[in-house]
């Protein structure tokens, strides 16, 4: 959250105990901050490639460093520490996060469909073998 954005303007008002009749005057007029949306939903890949592939080798695991260099950066320490807390590369590297979770359950479910496993099936070959 950012700080309000202040427009200073000048009024004039009447001097209080001085004979000249007027005086100018500041007076801060503090603008809400704008944002209408905090978090973005991401529609596809960032606009910047290098950008793109930074989020992309760090939604991978690899290390920020590491990851600024892999996407044609010169190698700098502090340059990709300050571009991965950039928000649009985050909320890149959240949305890829969240598309492998969601093929991987997919998957997941459909290997369990396709090999008929059900936790009823697993449960009564589970009885069968500690009866025996």
């Amino acid at each position: 959250m950012g700080l309000p954005a202040l427009e200073p303007t000048f009024a004039a008002s009447p001097a209080v105990g001085r004979r000249s009749g007027w005086e100018l005057t500041w007076i801060i007029r503090v603008k809400p901050h704008h944002d209408p949306v905090k978090s973005y939903p991401m529609n596809g890949p960032l606009r910047n490639v290098k950008h793109e592939l930074f989020a992309q080798a760090l939604a991978r695991g690899i290390r920020t460093s590491e990851a600024y260099a892999r996407a044609g950066y010169k190698p700098d320490k502090g340059n990709a520490n300050k571009l991965a807390r950039n928000r649009k590369v985050r909320d890149r590297v959240t949305a890829l996060l969240e598309r492998r979770e969601l093929v991987e359950r997919k998957g997941t479910e459909l290997a369990i469909e396709r090999t008929s496993l059900s936790k009823e099936w697993v449960l009564r070959n589970l009885v069968e073998i500690v009866e025996r």
